[in-house]
């Protein structure tokens, strides 16, 4: 069974927003963190493309990755693990959607410490550097240092 969206891939007007929507979604609440915005949790987002004529599947795809595949998803979490967003363009399988999920959920809030990029070929995972959780926790705790330096001295 296929599934479809919309988009430009779908029969949609335009180009889609999906290449740029997890981008978006990680950009808007770092910015709430940086501003000071209490939130009981955050949400981070990542994208994932199913390659045509293959199996493989490439998190964080590159441009030519986004022309190149029969399916993109964008899904986000919050930090507890919760599901908050997806969204699909192409065509995929309910098992390739699954797989998808599992890699975005690992993208997301895995905390990897192998190096490269993570993706799917031949039925194995391979893993990433960082999960986008690590990556924001990072950055949280740089500006939490910065802001603090003057207590130092």
């Amino acid at each position: 069974e296929q599934a479809t969206g919309g988009g430009s891939s779908g029969g949609g007007q335009g180009e889609s927003y999906l290449p740029v929507l997890a981008g978006l979604v990680n950009a808007a609440v770092a910015g709430c963190l940086d501003a000071g915005v209490g939130m009981r949790a955050t949400a981070m987002a990542t994208t994932v493309a199913v390659m045509k004529g293959t199996t493989e599947m490439r998190v964080d795809p590159g441009v030519k990755d986004v022309k190149g595949a029969r399916s993109l998803h964008v899904l986000g979490f919050s930090s507890v693990g919760d599901t908050v967003l997806v969204e699909s363009e192409g065509s995929f399988t309910f098992e390739e959607w699954e797989t998808v999920e599992e890699l975005a959920r690992r993208a997301c809030l895995a905390g990897a410490s192998k190096s490269g990029d993570m993706k799917m070929q031949n039925g194995e995972i391979e893993e990433a550097t960082q999960s986008v959780l690590d990556v924001l926790r990072g950055a949280v705790e740089v500006k939490v240092m910065a802001e603090e330096r003057w207590r130092d001295g």
